[in-house]
Protein backbone atom coordinates (compact mmCIF):
# COMPACT_ATOMS: atom_id res chain seq x y z
CA UNK A 1 0.00 0.00 0.00
CA UNK A 2 1.08 3.94 -0.51
CA UNK A 3 1.14 3.86 3.55
CA UNK A 4 3.88 0.97 3.76
CA UNK A 5 5.50 2.45 0.63
CA UNK A 6 6.11 6.01 2.68
CA UNK A 7 6.88 4.54 5.55
CA UNK A 8 9.85 2.33 4.41
CA UNK A 9 10.91 5.15 2.44
CA UNK A 10 11.51 6.95 5.44
CA UNK A 11 13.06 3.97 6.93
CA UNK A 12 15.58 3.63 3.84
CA UNK A 13 16.06 7.67 3.73
CA UNK A 14 17.24 7.82 7.28
CA UNK A 15 20.20 4.89 6.56
CA UNK A 16 21.22 6.38 3.40
CA UNK A 17 23.63 8.84 5.54
CA UNK A 18 25.72 5.23 6.61
CA UNK A 19 25.51 3.92 2.93
CA UNK A 20 27.04 7.39 1.70
CA UNK A 21 29.80 7.06 3.85
CA UNK A 22 30.55 3.41 3.50
CA UNK A 23 30.66 4.38 -0.33
CA UNK A 24 32.78 7.00 0.57
CA UNK A 25 35.68 4.79 2.49
CA UNK A 26 35.10 2.01 -0.38
CA UNK A 27 36.50 4.47 -3.32
CA UNK A 28 39.01 6.01 -0.96
CA UNK A 29 40.21 2.11 -0.69
CA UNK A 30 38.79 0.58 2.62
CA UNK A 31 37.21 -2.44 1.94
CA UNK A 32 33.79 -2.65 2.71
CA UNK A 33 33.86 -4.65 5.84
CA UNK A 34 36.88 -2.22 6.91
CA UNK A 35 34.55 0.65 6.03
CA UNK A 36 31.35 -0.83 8.92
CA UNK A 37 34.37 -1.41 11.37
CA UNK A 38 35.67 2.22 11.03
CA UNK A 39 32.14 3.26 11.21
CA UNK A 40 31.20 1.66 14.82
CA UNK A 41 34.35 2.13 16.26
CA UNK A 42 33.64 6.07 15.70
CA UNK A 43 30.89 5.65 17.44
CA UNK A 44 30.99 3.03 19.55
CA UNK A 45 28.81 2.30 22.35
CA UNK A 46 25.69 3.10 20.92
CA UNK A 47 22.85 2.29 19.21
CA UNK A 48 22.14 1.89 15.50
CA UNK A 49 19.51 4.36 16.15
CA UNK A 50 21.93 6.74 17.97
CA UNK A 51 24.82 6.10 15.33
CA UNK A 52 22.48 6.88 12.36
CA UNK A 53 21.78 10.19 14.16
CA UNK A 54 25.25 10.93 15.11
CA UNK A 55 26.11 10.68 11.70
CA UNK A 56 23.00 12.90 10.16
CA UNK A 57 24.45 15.34 12.82
CA UNK A 58 28.14 15.77 11.60
CA UNK A 59 27.01 15.71 8.15
CA UNK A 60 24.43 18.55 9.04
CA UNK A 61 27.06 20.15 10.67
CA UNK A 62 30.01 18.83 7.87
CA UNK A 63 32.02 18.01 11.43
CA UNK A 64 32.74 14.48 10.43
CA UNK A 65 35.54 12.32 13.24
CA UNK A 66 38.59 12.80 12.10
CA UNK A 67 38.94 8.77 11.26
CA UNK A 68 36.07 9.05 8.24
CA UNK A 69 37.23 12.33 6.59
CA UNK A 70 38.18 11.10 3.08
Amino acid sequence: TSRERGANRFTCSRRKVFWDKVRELVRAGHTSLTAIDLISNVYRNKSVTQIINAMLKDKRRNTWPSDLRV
